[in-house]
């Protein structure tokens, strides 16, 4: 606005923008038979149209100067359909309506001409306001874990606000704090015979050592804080191994826990129905779908219920689109825009129904992250290279995703280095 009006912001106008505006009332019933209110906390948070007053000055360098700058300044904001201001120090472009122009004083000052306004105007929508930031910036990296070492800890996964890391030394699931990366504390159990990780979308857990042998569902299952160990031999997959298994919906009602093998065209898919694996010796088997089958690091991740991505060392990510009506017509898309990753590890997330997918670009944490178009092509739009150098034989990171309105919060477990914490704003 300076450069175009003289125009600036004055003290007292940054508090205006920065106060978060007022919420639009929940739906509420008053029932006269019971205590308190019923209150919808389902439904998403709308914000009410936020009304600003705010101090402004235009600076002259004489009258004539000042006229000009003052009715090339009117005529920008007073257009119908709103303005656009740019607030370069905050970072921030807010989509306004003009509402009206008091003036302050116009005095000459060292040479200048400085007249003072308040400018009043109406943010129909402040969920329109732009926001000017990096797309990807760190938030804190953290390696005190004296148990990451060698390929003890391999696999994380995020559980009831924390990161749940798997160690198949001390038989241990430790749970890190997402805030500051701290341990918080740790679950020790023979059963938990450790490789791999997942969870449910309410914290129920599958601890995986399927890498210990071919041909089995070998882990245990907590639901509800009951452990369930499994050591069953697969009879319809033949001789295959699956690495790192990806748990979705609800393992105490209804979920879904699935894996792809290693070398082999396979997914295999197990149903979960009240904290039980169904025919745990013949799960789903889909063939012959994937594009990519990788040699090292299989890992599977749920974007939806209906879609997962697969990954692993050395080959493309397939988004794979499931018919659950007719398996073996499952639809592969595969992300051959993307790098080729040097280990395994992924995720994916929507961002207001926009997809993105967190992928894996080496060994030592360094990630990339892809907009997923409506014809499942991958375009980066973000990407960090980590600057750990430890050895990391399990070349698979675990990659978790935790949205929050606009932004994403995405947390990197890296064996025998540690955790990073991204903040991605698209």
């Amino acid at each position: 606005m300076y450069a175009s009006y003289g125009c600036m912001l004055l003290k007292g106008a940054y508090k205006e923008i920065l106060s978060p505006p007022s919420i639009k009332k929940r739906a509420e019933y008053n029932y006269l038979d019971k205590s308190g209110l019923d209150v919808d906390t389902s439904s998403p948070i709308y914000y009410e149209a936020k009304r600003m007053s705010l101090p402004i000055v235009i600076v002259a360098n004489d009258t004539s100067d000042f006229w000009m700058k003052n009715d090339d300044f009117l005529f920008a904001i007073k257009k119908p359909e709103g303005f656009q201001m740019e607030i370069t120090e905050l970072g921030i472009t807010l989509n306004l309506l003009y509402e009206g122009l008091v003036t302050g004083e116009l005095v000459k000052q060292n040479g200048v001409f400085l007249a003072r306004y308040q400018l009043n105007v109406l943010e129909k929508d402040p969920a329109s306001r732009i926001y000017k930031r990096e797309p990807l910036v760190l938030k804190y990296k953290q390696t005190d874990y004296p148990w990451n070492r060698d390929t003890h800890a391999r696999s994380a996964c995020l559980v009831n606000n924390s990161m749940a890391v798997i160690d198949k030394q001390l038989h241990a699931i430790h749970y890190v704090s997402l805030a500051n990366g701290l341990l918080k504390s740790s679950y020790l159990n023979d059963s938990v015979v450790g490789f791999s990780i997942t969870a449910d979308k309410v914290g129920n857990i599958f601890a995986s050592a399927m890498a210990g042998g071919t041909s089995k569902l070998r882990g245990t299952l907590i639901v509800n804080g009951v452990n369930s160990f499994y050591d069953v031999d697969i009879v319809n997959i033949g001789q295959v191994r699956i690495d790192y298994l990806a748990a979705y919906g609800d393992f105490s009602k209804t979920g879904i826990l699935a894996g792809a093998a290693l070398f082999e065209n396979i997914i295999a898919i197990w149903m979960v129905e009240g904290g039980v694996i169904l025919d745990p010796q013949a799960p789903l088997v889909i063939e012959g779908v994937r594009n990519n089958v990788a040699a090292a690091a299989t890992d599977l991740y749920w974007i939806d219920e209906n879609k997962i991505i697969i990954s692993g060392q050395n080959a493309w990510a397939d988004i794979i689109k499931i018919n659950w009506g007719s398996p073996e017509n499952s639809m592969c898309y595969s992300l051959p825009s993307a790098s080729l990753p040097g280990a395994g590890g992924g995720c994916g997330f929507f961002v207001k129904e926009q997809m993105y997918i967190a992928l894996a670009s080496d060994r030592f944490g360094s990630i990339a992250i892809y907009k997923i178009d409506s014809f499942y092509y991958a375009t980066k739009v973000a990407n960090v290279i980590s600057d750990w150098d430890a050895p990391n034989a399990a070349v698979h990171l675990s990659i978790q995703a935790e949205v929050k309105d606009n932004y994403v919060d995405i947390f990197v477990w890296v064996p025998n280095n540690g955790m990073a914490v991204y903040r991605f704003n698209p």
